[in-house]
């Protein structure tokens, strides 16, 4: 594997309130220099959290600016300063559905797009939930859909999941159902 490239400098190109984009100047270990642009999202990741019962897993249906369509997925959102994943996870479990989860486990660390964003995500399993609600920043109440475990296969092909976060946890929570693993 060849040596990371050489960093000559970091700038600033545009900045809005959720975006910093920088331009990257690199030096290769072969010589070739280039520069790349990134979005630095400055904050200390997201959470995306799949909330389950004995028989059901918990969706949202949610409003996706990007796509401009109500998107199906699980609970998500930002981490906020000196919070840890599992106790963001909690938060949203608290602001976007009313339960809180007395287990959460990290299922596994991402990055949609490493190589145009420092975006860091978390993927956890949120099990044993109980009524426990907070106050969210959604600009309206989310649907909620509880799908049975058991038929996580057609939930997979559903025309309103998208969101490659929620792909990848539907896939992870199918094949470790079809382990034997209990939850």
């Amino acid at each position: 594997m060849p040596e990371k490239p050489v960093v000559h400098s970091v700038k600033t190109i545009a900045q809005t309130r959720l975006f910093h984009v920088e331009a990257v100047e690199l030096e290769f270990s072969n010589g070739a220099r280039r520069q790349y642009e990134r979005i630095n999202n400055d904050v200390a990741g997201a959470v995306t959290v799949i909330p389950i019962t004995a028989e059901a897993v918990i969706m949202v249906r949610e409003y996706a600016v990007g796509s401009d369509a109500y998107e199906l997925g699980f609970v998500k959102g930002l981490i906020d300063p000196g919070e840890a994943p599992h106790e963001a996870a909690n938060r949203e479990l608290q602001e976007e559905i009313g339960f809180a989860a007395k287990n959460i486990r990290l299922i596994r660390k991402t990055r949609v797009t490493p190589h145009y964003t420092t975006a860091v995500g978390y993927i956890l399993l949120a099990e044993d939930l109980y009524a426990k609600s907070g106050e969210g920043d959604e600009p309206e109440e989310l649907e909620q859909l509880h799908w049975p475990l058991s038929d996580i296969d057609n939930l997979l092909e559903h025309k309103d999941i998208n969101d490659v976060r929620t792909l990848h946890g539907l896939y992870w929570l199918r094949d470790y159902l079809a382990s034997g693993h209990p939850l």
